[in-house]
């Protein structure tokens, strides 16, 4: 069964949403524009416009623990072109 849950990231935008789809042994993040991409989550890079400084922060700790998760495929961004895989099977 594939699940998907739709999770706050707020920060960018005060109703910013992420969306989990999979299962618990394998899932992908589609987190939108919570951040530019890779680098906002690996490095911590806010965007330079927030809706709120301190939920972005924390919006992007979140993707990173989701994407130093061994379960996670991917955390795909709406502007990250370092995702090179176009179809994941979960």
């Amino acid at each position: 069964m594939i699940k998907v849950h739709v999770l706050p990231m707020h920060g960018h935008s005060a109703g910013m949403t992420a969306v989990k789809v999979g299962g618990q042994e394998r899932y992908l993040l589609i987190a939108g524009d919570a951040g530019y991409g890779r680098p906002s989550w690996e490095r911590q890079v806010l965007p330079g416009v927030e809706w709120n400084r301190k939920e972005t922060a924390k919006s992007l700790k979140r993707l990173r623990a989701f994407a130093l998760d061994p379960h996670c495929e991917a955390v795909l961004m709406t502007h990250d072109r370092e995702e090179t895989k176009d179809v994941f099977v979960l």
